[in-house]
């Protein structure tokens, strides 16, 4: 599955790099957040979940944007 999912990275080109590492900041800040829940800092994981839905959302905006920018 990790393969296929770098190949298509590679194979979609440059333009979607922005996209795969808004993706990947997403995850970063989604695992920081659970690690906070873990240790019991409730206010800590809070920011980092909203962090994670804001870059999760901006990546669903660029692709978007992307998508329909090629088709104009």
């Amino acid at each position: 599955m990790l393969i296929s999912m770098s190949t298509f990275i590679v194979a979609a080109g440059v333009a979607w790099k922005s996209v795969g590492s808004q993706l990947l900041a997403s995850g970063v800040l989604m695992l920081s957040g659970y690690q906070d829940v873990v240790l019991g800092t409730r206010i800590g994981a809070t920011f980092w979940f909203y962090m994670a839905l804001a870059f999760g959302i901006s990546a669903l905006v660029t692709a978007f944007g992307r998508n329909f920018g090629a088709a104009l």
